[in-house]
C-alpha cells in the first residue's frame, strides 16, 4: 500500500516511518508533509491508498483538510497525542485511532485493520462486476400445490427458506409457495445467475442493485428490497471469486 505521513513533529513522524519500515513491508511511504497546506499538496500529486494524519497540525486540525477533499479514496489511521478527538475521528471514518508515543505493536495493529478491511472492500468490488456479468435467464418448471408452472427466471426476484419450504418472490410482487427446500429448487437455476447470500435467501443477480458493505453487508435489490449478506459465507463466497 502506497503511504503518507502529516505530522508536524520531526521526531514522531522519524519513529513513525521507521516502524513502518521495519515492521511493515506492506506500507511503501511516499511523504512527509507537516501542515494542511502541505498534505493537501502531497495527497493530490500521489495515488495514495492509505494515510497516517495527525489532528493538531501547524495550520489548524487535519479534519479541516479533510473537508477540503471530495472524494477519499484512502483508509485514514489518526494520530495524536489526545484522546478527546476519538469520537469525531470515526465521524471521518477512520479505520484506526493511534496515540502516542508509537509502539511497534500499535502501529501494526492499525495496518492489519486497513489491510482487512482493504480485503473487504475487494470482495464487495468483485460481486459488483459478477452482477454486470450475470447471464440472461431461460425459463424453468416451478411445481406448486395446483401444478406445474413454467417461469421466466428474469421475473423472479429472490427466494425466501422457511424449513421445507420456499416462497418465489417475482419483480411484480406476486409470491409464489414452493414445497421444495431452497437447496433443491437451486438445482433448477441457472448457477451463475443466483447467489446464496444467507441461509434462508437467494437473490437473482440480474435485479440487485447494490451491495452495501455495513452493518456485516447487505444486498439491496432494484424494488428497494434488501437481504442480509451473512457474515459466515463471506469466506465461501471469498473462495468462489477466485
Amino acid at each position: 500500500m502506497k503511504a503518507i505521513i502529516i505530522e508536524n513533529e520531526t521526531s514522531a513522524s522519524r519513529l513513525l516511518s521507521n516502524i513502518l519500515e521495519e515492521y511493515c513491508p506492506s506500507i511503501e511511504v511516499l511523504g512527509i508533509a507537516a501542515s494542511n497546506k502541505e498534505g493537501f499538496k502531497l495527497i493530490h500529486s500521489r495515488k495514495v491508498d492509505l494515510i497516517f494524519l495527525d489532528i493538531e497540525l501547524d495550520d489548524g486540525q487535519s479534519f479541516e483538510l479533510l473537508d477540503m477533499i471530495e472524494q477519499k479514496n484512502f483508509k485514514i489511521i489518526f494520530t495524536t497525542a489526545y484522546d478527546q478527538y476519538a469520537i469525531k475521528a470515526f465521524r471521518y471514518d477512520a479505520v484506526d485511532y493511534l496515540l502516542k508515543p508509537y509502539t511497534p505493536k500499535s502501529v501494526v495493529g492499525a495496518v492489519k485493520r486497513v489491510e482487512e478491511r482493504q480485503s473487504s472492500t475487494a470482495v464487495f468490488n468483485k460481486l459488483n462486476k459478477l452482477i454486470e456479468k450475470a447471464p440472461s435467464s431461460k425459463k424453468i418448471p416451478l411445481s406448486t400445490s395446483k401444478g406445474i408452472r413454467m417461469c421466466h427466471v428474469e421475473n423472479i426476484k429472490r427466494i425466501e427458506a422457511a424449513a421445507s419450504y420456499c416462497t418465489v418472490h417475482f419483480m411484480d410482487g406476486e409470491k409464489l409457495l414452493i414445497s421444495k427446500p431452497l437447496a433443491e429448487l437451486e438445482k433448477s437455476m441457472p448457477a451463475q445467475q443466483f447467489f446464496r447470500v444467507h441461509a434462508s435467501h437467494s437473490v437473482n443477480l440480474a435485479h440487485v442493485k447494490a451491495v452495501v458493505n455495513e452493518d456485516g453487508g447487505y444486498i439491496e435489490l432494484v424494488d428497494g428490497s434488501q437481504v442480509p449478506l451473512a457474515r459466515r459465507r463471506k469466506q465461501e463466497f471469498i473462495e468462489q471469486l477466485k
